[in-house]
């Protein structure tokens, strides 16, 4: 068990159609008229150079104990050594600290921390690369760079390299959600207020990330699918999925169906159909889709992207809609002729989720179709 869950720490990956840095891939069950906002996790590619029961803590104060910090992480499991290093010639304490714990699965929990105030700052949680000869990793100021660099590169040019990639860390925007939650007993007047509050066409990307609704209580009768039963075995799942998937690429050239018998083994089975729209037509899409879901017609969920700040991207915006089961085909083909009696009539493409976790977006390196199903 436990040399399994050590294979399940890796990258976990963004959303369609481009990726949005720190989103999540569904929206969260939550609060109505919620701001959601979470910690991006950036964890590196080389998944041999890490220590995955250990933690690296960034922008730690000077002066603190291993009791402050045992404390802080004290509800992720059973730490088995905490070590503070100190300047030699100095022993002034260099900033920063590991933890050692137990077992993969509580560093996921403490990777979880990663962004809280610990002494008045926000602490960086990441998994701690191994020491291992020639690992040469760039270290700005009071914390580390995430990547590394061949022997033959000018030693200038990985400074630059470190200094640009940190900086391209810490401009990352924080995802902002502004999720609506209810079902079929929920007042429609509620509804009403957070689509006209919270229209597509008036709000931009830099100001919300992602505005979603989600239907309470969705498939809970169900008892044949092949979910996760919480939410920590789904990101567990979607982990080691990732990590799987990154070694099948090592080793050969990997196909769609080695994704979607990943998918299946690791419960990532939720999806998407994909709806595209300029500023002048998605509130009215949107609304449509937003009553459908709460009445339970569509899938658990779906989420519409505001108005995109890039240039690139013009006025076009997504429409996710949500199946919490990509296998069961004849779901996935239900909510396709719901969407079309809803006058939908756009082009659109269903997308599992698995495939956003791996990476497979237009023109990927491996040729696959970014769709399972289109209409």
């Amino acid at each position: 068990m436990e040399s399994s869950l050590a294979r399940t720490l890796a990258t976990l990956a963004v959303d369609d159609p481009e990726p949005l840095a720190g989103s999540s891939p569904k929206p969260s069950s939550g609060m109505r008229h919620s701001s959601g906002s979470g910690s991006s996790v950036d964890l590196d590619d080389g998944d041999d150079d890490m220590d995955f029961k250990s933690v690296y803590i960034g922008n730690v104060n000077y002066g603190t104990t291993k009791f402050e910090l045992r404390e802080h992480f004290r509800d992720c499991g059973n730490m088995k050594r905490i070590t503070i290093p100190c300047d030699p010639a100095t022993k002034q304490q260099r900033g920063f600290a590991y933890i050692e714990f137990s077992s993969p699965s509580e560093v996921l929990r403490a990777i979880k921390l990663n962004g809280s105030t610990f002494r008045g700052r926000p602490v960086k949680v990441s998994l701690k690369h191994r020491t291992v000869p020639n690992y040469k990793g760039v270290r700005e100021g009071r914390d580390r760079g995430a990547s590394t660099t061949s022997n033959q590169s000018d030693p200038a040019d990985r400074k630059s390299h470190g200094t640009r990639h940190n900086k391209e860390k810490a401009e990352r925007p924080t995802p902002v959600w502004k999720e609506f939650e209810g079902d079929a007993s929920t007042p429609l007047e509620d509804l009403e207020a957070f689509l006209d509050e919270y229209s597509p066409s008036k709000w931009t990307q830099d100001k919300i990330t992602w505005i979603a609704v989600r239907c309470r209580g969705y498939g809970d009768d169900d008892d044949n699918n092949q979910r996760p039963d919480d939410d920590g075995d789904e990101e567990l799942g979607e982990v080691a999925m990732v990590t799987e998937w990154k070694a099948i690429c090592r080793m050969r050239k990997p196909s769609a169906k080695d994704l979607d018998e990943l998918a299946r083994k690791h419960k990532v089975v939720s999806g998407k159909w994909m709806i595209f729209r300029n500023t002048e037509t998605v509130d009215d899409a949107w609304t449509k889709i937003a009553r459908a879901v709460l009445q339970s017609h569509l899938g658990d969920a779906a989420k519409v992207s505001p108005v995109s700040t890039k240039p690139q991207q013009g006025n076009s915006h997504v429409i996710c809609v949500y199946v919490p089961d990509f296998t069961n085909t004849d779901d996935v083909l239900r909510v396709r002729d719901t969407l079309r009696a809803l006058g939908i009539d756009d082009k659109i493409m269903f997308k599992p989720d698995a495939y956003t976790h791996c990476g497979i977006y237009s023109k990927n390196p491996w040729g696959i179709l970014t769709f399972t199903h289109h209409a």
